[in-house]
């Protein structure tokens, strides 16, 4: 996998695409970010990023002109009060909603000011796309000068704020803030139930990932099958058959989604059989079963936890195909292709399962070396 990022970061280079150098960089990383020797690679590439990194603040230093400042003074003014008025509202609510503490959450509402120098990367690039006029991205650098600057003030300001807001505050209002962080501590779950919330919670988590693979496989089709068409890359279509071009991108996209896809089938499942071990008991049921004619609920809940997973894949995969129309092909060919990736997904099951473990098991042991080295 590395070998091919590097190659394709080198044929973007090769093509002299104005964004090749940015995203060649972007894909290497991502996948030298996962690799076994990241702990030595972060310990020899260290000098080249403080070097890069002292040349990236000097740059964006070196940028504020404060004649811009004076010149847009109104809407840098404005802009700033507004967005920090908003961020600190939104993040402090944010914050306390979650449970935490009125005069913590006003630090995590302050704290969150700034809007960071990834601001000017997006300024930059609505410029250079003409989406954006010439005087946004001053005031951007503006805004972000002044909120960077302010936050370890305001951060020293929240402990004497919070205690001023809670002086001028209702007695009845301070004391329901007061004890909401210990009634969200009362209704976490304990015991049993923890433990099922984490089962559920990983289980869950595990179907996002897999169906945010299978999205990114459709998004990389979906964009390489434009740019070819579009010229971009220098290349032709590969057929002139607009159709059968389609039915066979189609086909590869859902042929590389198939083990995300089984993978995701079985954690529906398997979530699906908690649900119906959990919902599905003598209490709530027992009248409707008997009525039903079921001797047990085995049969309600096998029901249940055959369906639910096929519905959910089935509407995982047409909101995924909903963005995907330039590689779709006729609603005829399409249901070809679904049915023949179906037929392969069936005889093919088990090899399918076994490399989305085995990508897995890699993919975890990858992390805990991380973590133990970041530990150490």
């Amino acid at each position: 996998v590395t070998v091919l990022g590097l190659c394709f970061g080198f044929c973007l280079l090769v093509i002299k695409l104005d964004y090749s150098i940015a995203l060649g960089a972007f894909i290497i990383g991502a996948i030298v970010a996962e690799a076994k020797a990241l702990a030595k690679i972060e310990l020899l590439i260290e000098p080249v990023r403080d070097m890069f990194c002292a040349i990236f603040f000097v740059t964006i230093g070196m940028m504020f002109d404060p004649d811009v400042f004076l010149e847009y003074a109104v809407p840098v003014i404005v802009i700033t009060v507004v967005l920090m008025v908003g961020k600190i509202i939104f993040a402090t609510f944010a914050a306390f909603i979650s449970g935490q503490s009125g005069r913590d959450s006003l630090q995590v509402g302050m704290g969150l000011v700034p809007i960071g120098e990834f601001s000017f990367i997006i300024a930059s690039l609505g410029l250079s796309l003409k989406v954006t006029s010439g005087f946004l991205y001053p005031i951007v650098v503006a805004v972000s000068a002044i909120t960077t600057l302010l936050t370890p003030y305001l951060l020293k300001l929240s402990a004497p704020l919070s205690n001023k807001i809670a002086s001028k505050m209702p007695h009845n209002l301070n004391r329901i803030i007061a004890k909401y962080p210990a009634l969200i501590d009362k209704i976490q779950p304990t015991g049993d139930r923890a433990i099922m919330s984490k089962i559920i919670s990983k289980i869950m988590l595990q179907i996002i990932i897999n169906c945010a693979l299978v999205a990114a496989v459709f998004i990389a089709s979906v964009f390489l099958v434009t740019s070819v068409e579009h010229g971009l890359f220098g290349f032709t279509p590969f057929l002139d058959d607009e159709q059968l071009r389609r039915v066979l991108v189609c086909f590869g996209a859902l042929f590389l989604s198939l083990p995300f896809l089984i993978a995701a089938y079985r954690k529906l499942k398997a979530l699906s059989m908690i649900f119906a071990e959990i919902i599905i008991n003598g209490k709530i049921m027992g009248k409707v079963y008997k009525r039903l004619g079921c001797k047990n609920l085995y049969s309600i809940r096998r029901v249940v936890y055959e369906i639910m997973p096929i519905i959910c894949i089935l509407l995982i995969l047409t909101v995924i195909l909903s963005f995907s129309q330039a590689i779709l092909p006729s609603p005829i060919l399409l249901s070809g292709v679904l049915l023949a990736t179906l037929i392969i997904a069936i005889v093919l099951w088990k090899p399918f399962v076994w490399i989305q473990s085995w990508l897995q098991i890699a993919l975890f042991k990858v992390m805990e070396e991380n973590a133990d080295k970041l530990h150490h």
